[in-house]
């Protein structure tokens, strides 16, 4: 099962470290997320998606972040 899919929608990301910044919807402008598969230079690779109150867009690499909060809800026995 793959989670990391385009359309998936998050409610917060964050870098690793002690004093890591953490991105979350509702907070600072930030509108929505979502995640979005961009092409790589083998594969396409999840990023986050992220849209601001007045409109702008931001992209964030999953693969430089420490974590991220879902709004996806896993099936029941999908982890057996």
């Amino acid at each position: 099962m793959s989670i990391l899919k385009t359309g998936v929608k998050v409610k917060a990301i964050w870098w690793p470290g002690e004093n890591s910044a953490r991105v979350q919807v509702g907070k600072n402008q930030v509108k929505a997320m979502a995640i979005t598969m961009e092409n790589g230079q083998m594969a396409e690779v999840p990023w986050v998606v992220q849209e601001n109150d007045d409109g702008t867009i931001g992209l964030h690499n999953c693969a430089m972040l420490g974590g991220m909060e879902l709004e996806h809800k896993i099936a029941k026995g999908a982890s057996e």
